[in-house]
């Protein structure tokens, strides 16, 4: 099966690359779960990905290899506005490869507006990848908002991350696919810390994802570990931004990352419940860290406590009492780590999420598509 895959993630080397020279690259958990999706697909079938660079690169371009090809950012503001979709069609109508399917992320207009345009050109089924609802997405406009949701009304069907986001798109009549994630095998090493000496989180640093209230109750608690920061989206250090034991060491490199979360003496998902992110929004951080082997503290998640119930410490509340109330009764009086929950989830979490388990799952969704799309077709010629 030919597969066309358009994104804003990048190769792999050339985030990497990008993300070295300093620039304000696109956000790491989508660029990583994407990444992950089209290894999955490519273990079933042949992918070309039509990657659409979403922020500036001051001149440098990345160069189209294997089967991954580019849009480049432009300097002028109105071509990014009119031009990229018409540049995205253009592209793809260029490629030799007859294509059986169409796989998209719809929360880039230009790439929302494309690829429902290429699917009724080419007669193929459409498939949109759901990883969030645009009304949680705090810079999100009506008028964004409202294209996706019209772009994700126009697909044959839908892979998302949860039942709910399937349900906030208006897609239940729609084929649909719902996994929490992919995980990937950790490459091996030693992080530049002593393993098992500190405390580590990584994510989005923005205040609403709890970040500072596992700052404070560290502070107040004072554990023998270091604590380390990892992210993006600003720095949020507004308390103990002088203490010796916090580090902040900005955007690390998903490889810098995973050695980071192996050698970790506890994982942190700090992330506030509230009912309706529950519903739609898996936080990625928690299935990665699960991989790791590490310990994990993690506030609550519905779904992901049905499936690792007794693998993870988890928080009965959300906000900076509930971890300074667990880091009291969970240090000795050397303020070291006791009766923690073991993470041995991991065998069970590679066979539900792992790159071939899912490589299958898709292959064999996106051949009923292509199925559903054909009886559609033939229906509408009989007609």
């Amino acid at each position: 099966m030919n597969i066309i895959y358009l994104t804003t993630a990048l190769k792999e080397e050339d985030y990497e690359a990008f993300l070295k020279m300093g620039l304000n690259v696109s956000n790491p958990s989508n660029q990583n779960f994407h990444s992950k999706f089209i290894k999955a697909l490519q273990t079933k079938d042949n992918v070309v990905v039509l990657s659409l660079i979403s922020f500036p690169t001051k001149g440098v371009r990345a160069l189209n290899s294997d089967q991954f090809h580019y849009v480049d950012y432009p300097d002028d503001y109105f071509e990014r506005i009119f031009s990229r979709k018409s540049e995205v069609i253009t592209i793809a109508e260029s490629f030799a490869t007859k294509f059986n399917c169409i796989v998209y992320d719809p929360l880039n207009l230009s790439l929302a507006k494309a690829a429902p345009k290429l699917a009724k050109k080419w007669n193929i089924p459409l498939v949109a990848i759901l990883t969030d609802n645009p009304k949680n997405l705090s810079s999100a406009s009506r008028y964004f908002s409202r294209n996706v949701f019209a772009s994700v009304k126009k697909a044959t069907g839908v892979i998302a991350l949860s039942e709910g986001l399937v349900k906030a798109f208006h897609a239940e009549n729609k084929l649909s696919l719902a996994t929490e994630g992919i995980v990937e095998k950790m490459s091996q090493g030693k992080a530049s810390f002593p393993k098992g000496s500190y405390i580590f989180f990584a994510g989005s640093l923005m205040p609403r994802y709890g970040v500072q209230d596992l700052i404070k109750a560290y502070l107040k608690t004072k554990p023998d570990y270091d604590l380390i920061i990892a992210g993006h989206q600003g720095k949020p250090l507004l308390q103990g931004e002088k203490e010796s034991r916090i580090h902040y060491l900005g955007q690390l490199s998903k490889s810098e990352n995973y050695l980071f979360e192996e050698n970790s003496a506890l994982l942190v998902n700090p992330r506030p419940y509230e009912v309706k992110l529950d519903k739609e929004s898996i936080p990625s951080k928690v299935l990665e860290y699960i991989s790791s082997g590490a310990p994990v503290l993690s506030t609550q998640h519905t779904k992901l406590q049905e499936l690792f119930p007794g693998d993870l410490n988890w928080l009965a509340e959300s906000g900076e009492g509930a971890f300074e109330r667990f880091f009291e009764s969970h240090l000795d009086q050397n303020k070291h780590f006791v009766n923690l929950c073991p993470n041995n989830s991991n065998e069970r979490l590679f066979n539900l999420y792992g790159i071939n388990q899912q490589g299958e799952r898709i292959h064999l969704f996106l051949e009923d598509a292509i199925s559903l799309s054909n009886k559609s077709i033939t229906l509408a010629n009989v007609k």
